[in-house]
């Protein structure tokens, strides 16, 4: 289901309802989909019983949508998984979790978000509750927001624990969801694009940003209103345009017209990083690009890790599992 390489871009299941027996072939094969898609354990509130379920799941590049429902009451498990978002939406009665200490109801007025970071327990799902699950790559988000920012911004994104779906951005994310998910188990959809799944899951990530409350949203959304000082901006666009360039803080102090300690203030008023970990942060992100896409039987970890301006290949893997919650030579061979 996820091995194929000709469909590395868009992978996707759906069932009809099934009645499974505990511990019988059925009720592995659900318990196997929700964790192949989601990272999920299924624990039934009533082991002895038989669980009625449907289940529907697509994935497009770093974004995973599906919908499933129980017809018997079900808790859901999930591990620390320090690589995704998770985004639960009750599309009929309600759920409760909990997380990093936060207790959460959802509702069909609002999700709930799990960020990349500790377990987190979904409980008692109601019998019949139709819930949709949305999995972003917590890289891909970080990238998304870093491009459209222009800077850094210093790993997990501090999401707040429910998204509002009555305002109109929430609306919008949640509906672009079910069209996203309807299109993806479609043999014929347009997600069978490659162009088009990309543009697909970009466009996913977008509007959760835009939708979801956490610290760059208003910046995100009314760029105009948070324009970089001159010094700052000038320094970013020298470092976006060359990453690998073996910059010092002296040269890119020179390119912006200022002092060093003047540009160093600026990036810690106006980023809350300094210009060589911005820097640093970026070429661990175009790395972390060029691994995904690389073939481990032509590229290896030091070919990208030099690419990008590392040259001590230690530092490189100790930064890059501190940003990415992985060694790079996981992502090379995923």
């Amino acid at each position: 289901m996820t091995g194929d390489p000709e469909r590395a871009e868009r992978d996707s299941y759906t069932s009809g309802w099934h009645l499974a027996d505990y511990g019988n072939s059925s009720l592995s094969e659900v318990k196997s989909l929700c964790q192949t898609y989601f990272g999920l354990s299924v624990v039934p509130e009533l082991p002895e019983a038989r669980l009625l379920y449907w289940f529907r799941a697509g994935r497009v590049g770093a974004v995973t949508v599906g919908e499933m429902r129980f017809g018997d009451e079900v808790r859901l498990l999930r591990p620390d998984s320090p690589d995704v978002y998770l985004v639960y939406v009750p599309l009929t009665g309600r759920m409760t979790t909990e997380h990093a200490g936060v207790v959460a109801a959802g509702s069909v007025n609002r999700a709930v978000v799990h960020r990349p970071c500790g377990p987190a327990t979904v409980d008692r799902i109601r019998p019949f509750t139709t819930v949709l699950v949305v999995r972003l790559e917590r890289a891909a988000v970080e990238q998304h927001l870093q491009t459209a920012l222009g800077r850094s911004v210093g790993g997990v994104v501090e999401v707040a624990p429910w998204l509002d779906l009555t305002t109109r951005r929430g609306r919008t994310w949640l509906g672009l969801m079910q069209l996203t998910l309807d299109d993806i188990v479609e043999p014929d959809g347009a997600a069978a694009d490659p162009t088009t799944a990309a543009r697909l899951a970009a466009g996913a990530i977008a509007a959760f940003l835009s939708a979801a409350d956490h610290p760059h949203r208003k910046e995100l959304i009314r760029p105009e209103r948070y324009r970089w000082p001159r010094p700052v901006r000038r320094a970013i666009e020298a470092m976006q345009a060359d990453p690998a360039y073996p910059f010092t803080v002296a040269d890119l102090a020179h390119t912006s017209g200022v002092g060093v300690r003047a540009l160093q203030a600026a990036f810690h008023r106006t980023t809350g990083t300094s210009p060589m970990c911005y820097l640093r942060d970026l070429r661990l992100a175009r790395a972390h690009g060029d691994l995904r896409s690389a073939r481990p039987d032509t590229e290896t970890v030091a070919d990208v890790a030099h690419r990008w301006g590392f040259s001590h290949l230690g530092r490189f893997a100790a930064a890059y599992r501190q940003q990415f919650g992985v060694a790079p030579s996981v992502t090379l061979r995923e």
